[in-house]
Parts: structure tokens; C-alpha cells; sequence
């Protein structure tokens, strides 16, 4: 994103709404999340490469 990374924006999203799940995706393979997991339950991490069931799991975890 040009103007602010992925952090930034789950950051601004996240003062307007705070229960509102938040799921990085790296780009990069490893498990190098952002340093918000700890801190918030809401914020979730997958890293490349997964799988589309990987994926639908992740994401019907945070909207149960």
C-alpha cells in the first residue's frame, strides 16, 4: 500500500472499530507476524503459503 502498511491501517480500523478481527497475510513465508498479536486478541497471522481451507478456517474463527 502506498501511503501506510498493513499495521497502520488494522491500527486506524481498530480505534473506529475495536472489535472488528484483523487478519495479517504475509507475503513472505515464516512466521514472522506483526508485533500486535500479542496485545490483541482480535489480530490473527497466516503466513504464505497456505491453503484455501487454511484460510476459510481463519477466517470463520474471527466471525464466530
Amino acid at each position: 500500500m502506498p501511503i501506510m502498511n498493513g499495521q497502520e491501517l488494522a491500527t486506524r480500523l481498530s480505534a473506529l472499530r475495536p472489535s472488528m478481527p484483523v487478519l495479517f497475510i504475509s507475503g513472505y513465508p515464516g512466521k514472522y507476524g506483526p508485533p500486535s498479536l500479542d496485545q490483541n486478541p482480535q489480530v490473527d497471522y497466516l503466513a504464505k503459503p497456505f491453503s484455501v481451507d487454511i484460510l476459510l478456517e481463519k477466517v470463520k474463527a474471527h466471525l464466530e
